[in-house]
Formats: C-alpha cells, sequence, structure tokens
C-alpha cells in the first residue's frame, strides 16, 4: 500500500478540512524540495517538460549523477515482494533456452545480482543493461569487481535489437515515449516483453514529479488499457498479468491520481 493508515488519513485530513489544505500544501512543499531518505510525490502535470520545470533547485534533477547511481545497492542482495513474479516468468522463459535479455532501466544489473541468488544463471546467458551512462559507468566497474561476465551495458535502446526479452522493472514511467513508440522507433521486437513494478491508471494519463531522496525526476503514469493495447497492435499478447499490492504512489492532495498498487505483465509475440 502507499503508505500507512495513519498518514493516509492526515493527507486526506489537510486535503478536505477548511483552512488546512493551503498550509499543508505549503509544509508538504517545503519538505519534498529537501527530503532525503524519501520517496515522495507532489504535483500533477500534463506532460514531462511540466514536471521538469516544477523540480526544486535544492536538487540534480535525473538519474545520471554520481549519487543516484550508488543509491540501490540493497538491491543487489535481496528480493521484495514485487520482484517474485518477473523471477518466476524470467526462470521459465531462461529454461525456454531464451538467452538474451535486455534489461531497461536496470541500473548497475541490480535484479541481475538478486535474481541469481535464487536461480542458476545460464553459462551462455548474455544480460544486457540499458540505463543512463553514469549509472553505466558504475556498473561496469561492479561488474568488473565481482567478476561477472554475463553482464553489458550501454545506454542506446536500440541495442535491444537481437535480444530475446525486454525486461522493464520500475523504469518505464521515467519515459517520455511510451514502450510501443520507443520499439518502434527502434524496429525491434523482442519476442518477450517482462514489464513489472510499474504505475497504470483506469482512466489518467499524466505526469507527477518524483523525489528520490538524490535528485527530482518526472514521472509518468499511464492508462493501463492504452499501454496494453499500443503493444498488441505491434503483434503482442498479454500471456500474464499481475498486481503489485506492496508498491504505490501517494500524491498529496491529489487523492484521484494517487495509485495504491502497480501493474506487471508479460508480453509475448505468437510463435
Amino acid at each position: 500500500m502507499y503508505g500507512t493508515m495513519a498518514a493516509r488519513k492526515l493527507v486526506r485530513g489537510m486535503e478536505t478540512l477548511p483552512g488546512l489544505r493551503q498550509a499543508g500544501a505549503a509544509l508538504y512543499e517545503q519538505r519534498f524540495a529537501r527530503a532525503e531518505n524519501a520517496n515522495l510525490f507532489r504535483g500533477v502535470y500534463c506532460d514531462y517538460a511540466s514536471a521538469l520545470a516544477s523540480a526544486p533547485a535544492t536538487k540534480p534533477q535525473g538519474y545520471d549523477h554520481d549519487e543516484p547511481a550508488a543509491m540501490y545497492d540493497w538491491r543487489r542482495k535481496m528480493l521484495s515482494p514485487s520482484d517474485y513474479p518477473a523471477l518466476f516468468w524470467l526462470s521459465r522463459l531462461l529454461a525456454a533456452n531464451e538467452r538474451h535479455v535486455f534489461d531497461f532501466g536496470g541500473h548497475v544489473g541490480l535484479l541481475y545480482y538478486a535474481f541469481s541468488r535464487h536461480m542458476p544463471m545460464p553459462s551462455d546467458l548474455r544480460w544486457t543493461v540499458c540505463d543512463v551512462p553514469a549509472v553505466c559507468r558504475r556498473g561496469e566497474a561492479l561488474a568488473e569487481q565481482c567478476g561477472v561476465s554475463a553482464l553489458r551495458f550501454t545506454d542506446r535502446f536500440g541495442d535491444c535489437r537481437g535480444h530475446d526479452v525486454l525486461f522493464a522493472s520500475g523504469s518505464l514511467q521515467y519515459l517520455q515515449p511510451s514502450l510501443a513508440e520507443m520499439l518502434i522507433e527502434a524496429d525491434a521486437r523482442p519476442r518477450h516483453l517482462l514489464v513489472n513494478l510499474t504505475p497504470m491508471h483506469e482512466r489518467f494519463d499524466y505526469w507527477t514529479l518524483q523525489n528520490i531522496s538524490t535528485a527530482f525526476c518526472p514521472y509518468h503514469i499511464v492508462v493501463r488499457e492504452r499501454f496494453i493495447g499500443e503493444l498488441v497492435a505491434l503483434g503482442y499478447r498479454v500471456v500474464d498479468h499481475w498486481i503489485n499490492p506492496d508498491k504505490g504512489c501517494l500524491i498529496p492532495f491529489h487523492p484521484d491520481h494517487s495509485l495504491s498498487s502497480y501493474d506487471g505483465m508479460l508480453l509475448s509475440l505468437p510463435d
């Protein structure tokens, strides 16, 4: 869920009680601008540029900096509950001899390291991580340090051509174009699209601004039916669809745009 019951009640009270909304919004803005060791969201915007323009000047923007590149080391050593559906399906795909994985937004290969603790990785596996340059540099150094030969790094989405599985866990919300648009632009059709931890709304398509502790990032919430429809139009079919109930997006003062769960799914091209 997207916070404790007490926290949600407090936010609701600040949103609705006379005199509290304006004061609460000002207090939240101060916290949002400077909070560290936090994952916060603020505002609803029509596009990426508007969300980015609203960012306070107190932190850098985006992940392409040394501090964001070093944020998630703990994720290499443990899984969250929402990782297990992706682990299940990826193990099935690897067992079916799908050997080339394109991990879009995979940071330093976090889930390669975490998954390898729970399932055998084939000796001929090629796992390519696509991320921003600062993250790729750190990932390459870490892979060399750990003696991991299966990992490759790139900052070009077009390098997904020739891969069997495009894996995107918690990354598509940072895109300006949709996944379908990027696949069309890259002229790429991986056989399988394994999508996890993606915020989707029943009705609204919008952006918010995220404080990831070390930087501010525009954050995209898509309409579920449209997201799936665009990929079906490219020839994919939905093999499985699940909900991540331990992941949510609370946008104070915007209850209709807050989410209590995220989505995951596997889409495949027919044989």
